[in-house]
C-alpha cells in the first residue's frame, strides 16, 4: 500500500511535463527510423545557429566549378540530404569527396587546401607514369648487369 501511494505521488509530481517529453521522445525515435539524424535536422537549436554561420565558417568543403560536372553524385552520398555541397545543412564531414570521381571537392581552411582528392584521370596517368619508371629501372638493371 505505501508503494502505491508513492508511485501515485511520483506520477503526480511528473504531470504533464513527463508526458509531453516522451511523446518527443517517441518522435524523435519514429523520425530517426525514416530520416537520419532528425534530432540535428530539425530540432537541434545549436544546429540552427551553426546554419546561419555556415556560410562563414572557416573550415569547409569547397566545390571547384571548373572540375564539377554536376553529376551529383555527391549529394546523393550525403546523410544530411543536402541540396548542394556546402550549403547550409552541410556539416562539412567530407563524405563527398570519397565518391566525387572528378575531384572536384576539397577539404580548405580559407584559401589554404587541407584535403584534396586526385581526379580519376590524374590518377590513371600516375599509374602509367609510374609503370613507365619501373620498366625503365628494369631495363637499365638488365643493361648493367649484360
Amino acid at each position: 500500500m505505501l508503494l502505491a501511494l508513492h508511485d501515485a505521488l511520483v506520477r503526480s509530481q511528473l504531470g504533464w511535463l513527463f508526458a509531453w517529453k516522451s511523446v518527443i521522445l517517441a518522435a524523435v525515435v519514429f523520425a530517426a527510423l525514416i530520416v537520419w539524424r532528425p534530432f540535428c535536422k530539425y530540432l537541434c537549436p545549436l544546429g540552427a545557429i551553426y546554419g546561419l554561420f555556415n556560410r562563414y565558417s572557416v573550415i569547409g568543403v569547397k566545390v571547384d566549378a571548373g572540375l564539377c560536372n554536376h553529376c551529383g553524385a555527391c549529394v546523393r552520398s550525403c546523410g544530411m540530404d543536402v541540396r548542394m555541397v556546402g550549403d547550409h545543412e552541410c556539416i562539412h564531414c567530407a563524405k563527398c569527396m570519397d565518391v566525387c570521381v572528378q575531384g572536384a571537392i576539397s577539404l580548405k581552411a580559407g584559401k589554404i587546401t587541407l584535403k584534396a582528392p586526385e581526379p580519376a584521370h590524374r590518377k590513371v596517368e600516375e599509374v602509367w607514369s609510374e609503370k613507365i619508371r619501373t620498366r625503365g629501372r628494369i631495363m637499365w638493371g638488365i643493361a648493367l648487369t649484360v
